[in-house]
């Protein structure tokens, strides 16, 4: 445990050059052993190398957790654990708690290639910020390309999560994998999108649910999704808030594959909806899911939004169901 400030800077001597600055623990390919776990836990962190556990070997790689009262992630800060043949290794899970987390052209996420599942990533902080900086993308996910599935995404804080330009949620699968995408869940009091949360699968395996819970939710030009562009289905889209304020964003279940897209679920206490879609969509023979809100108050719909079911090819579709109080 470190006392004061933990700082890693991009590159390693003072000349900068590589390789990256990084904290790391590694099964190499010729070791039988499991990559060991790495803890970090500071009050301040600034992180612009790369924390790492990964196996290439027969062992598993090992877990990452992080802990600090307000911890930044820039660009070319990653926060990895990594799984790949030729073993059937496990990937680590990744655990960060944290007064505030700032992921700022940062990137955390597990990777997994082999026939087990993917590790975990969760987060769980006061205030939680994930955007764009310097025109570098910031992301939390979990990936698969083999026969596992990719891990689950949790984010919780007390107070706000904002998911900005340029900011990524995401589980996803490789076209060439059979695993499914982890489910995908997002609570705070105060969520703001102006990025992307979404599950994604390209093979046979399902991409995964996601959940998105809040006092008051606000997209501003933002995308909650579940895909599928392969034979697994895509995931349901759940949302339980209090209010929801979108503009010229959208909610959607998409399928342009065989698989069939996931049902939306929207419950709230109040919606506006500006020049936003809230739809399941088939562009191929894999079926529309079911649409559905429940508004205990006052649903409001301008500028050209809607809330539709579409089928653009043989893909046959789904039910919409509306109901609002006023």
């Amino acid at each position: 445990n470190a006392t004061g400030e933990v700082e890693l800077p991009p590159g390693g001597p003072i000349d900068n050059v590589p390789p990256p600055t990084s904290i790391n623990s590694a099964a190499r390919p010729d070791s039988g052993g499991n990559a060991g776990a790495v803890r970090v836990e500071a009050p301040q962190m600034f992180v612009q190398g790369t924390i790492e556990s990964s196996s290439v070997g027969t062992g598993n790689a090992g877990r990452i957790d992080i802990a600090g009262d307000v911890i930044a992630i820039g660009p070319g800060g990653f926060v990895v654990t990594a799984a790949s043949a030729p073993g059937p290794p496990e990937s680590g899970d990744i655990s960060i708690q944290a007064g505030e987390l700032q992921l700022l052209g940062g990137v955390v996420f597990t990777s997994a290639s082999g026939e087990f599942d993917g590790g975990d990533t969760e987060i769980v902080a006061d205030d939680i910020l994930v955007e764009r900086l310097f025109g570098v993308d910031a992301s939390i996910g979990t990936f698969t390309s083999g026969a596992g599935n990719s891990g689950r995404v949790v984010l919780r804080a007390a107070n706000a999560i904002e998911i900005g330009t340029g900011g990524a949620i995401n589980s996803s699968a490789d076209p060439a994998s059979s695993g499914g995408a982890g489910d995908v869940s997002v609570s705070a009091a105060d969520i703001d999108v102006s990025g992307r949360i979404y599950s994604a699968t390209g093979g046979s395996g399902p991409s995964g649910t996601l959940s998105v819970a809040a006092e008051s939710l606000t997209l501003t030009n933002g995308l909650i999704y579940a895909q599928t562009t392969g034979a697994g289905g895509s995931g349901a889209v759940e949302v339980a808030v209090g209010s929801l304020a979108a503009l010229d964003s959208s909610i959607l279940t998409l399928t342009s594959g065989t698989g069939s897209a996931g049902a939306i679920g929207i419950e709230a206490d109040d919606v506006g909806l500006e020049g936003t879609t809230v739809a399941s969509q088939t562009v191929a023979a894999g079926s529309a899911g079911q649409v559905s809100l429940d508004v205990e108050g006052r649903l409001a719909m301008t500028n050209g939004s809607r809330i539709a079911v579409d089928s653009l090819s043989e893909g046959l579709s789904g039910d919409v169901r509306v109901s609002a109080d006023a």
